[in-house]
């Protein structure tokens, strides 16, 4: 067997796909029945790598829950088991610490939120991905969270695009941090 030939490369294209050399009709009706076939592909494809990423984000957030678990021990057994889960997770190419981020502050509320709004029918070819709910975590505010999430559906934003909205939130919240105790500094003290 040649390599490659189970997956239909190298062999002769079926009569059915040939292009007729005369015929422009001919041709033309080929032609429909390609972009057919390739319009069903890609849609099944379609579905598949939906189905795939929602797969993948309720896995990676049960293991986030599950390392939290196992990092909540205060044993030293639990240190020293999510020690070895995190190099499990470096193995996969993973990083552990934005698991332990995302268990922290992605509650499973925000989390059913986002695998209700992929599933449905407003998401259409969007998808909220794992990478957005790491993006997402990086936000401590719960309010800012939401907001920035609500955003996130409805302008489809890239995972590049949150970030550098998470980003702006951080900075934002850390100047009425920086405000809030500069005012209590110039407060009069009075005895």
């Amino acid at each position: 067997m040649r390599p490659g030939s189970h997956f239909g490369v190298g062999k002769k294209m079926s009569k059915k796909y040939q292009l007729p050399t005369g015929d422009g009709a001919s041709r033309d009706r080929v032609l429909d029945k390609m972009r057919k076939c390739t319009r069903k592909v890609a849609r099944r494809w379609l579905r598949e790598e939906h189905e795939l990423i929602d797969s993948i984000l309720r896995i990676r957030y049960r293991r986030a829950q599950e390392l939290g678990m196992v990092d909540e021990q205060y044993e030293e057994h639990g240190k020293r088991g999510c020690a070895h889960l995190m190099d499990l997770l470096t193995c996969f190419g993973q990083k552990g610490l934005s698991y332990l981020r995302v268990m922290v502050y992605i509650d499973e509320q925000m989390f059913s939120d986002i695998l209700e709004y992929n599933e449905g029918e407003q998401a259409g070819d969007y998808r909220i991905t794992w990478d957005h709910v790491v993006a997402l975590s990086e936000c401590s505010e719960p309010e800012s969270q939401r907001s920035i999430l609500t955003q996130c559906m409805n302008a489809r934003l890239s995972v590049e695009r949150l970030i550098r909205l998470v980003d702006a939130a951080k900075t934002s919240n850390q100047k009425v941090e920086a405000n809030k105790s500069h005012e209590v500094d110039n407060q009069p003290v009075t005895t």
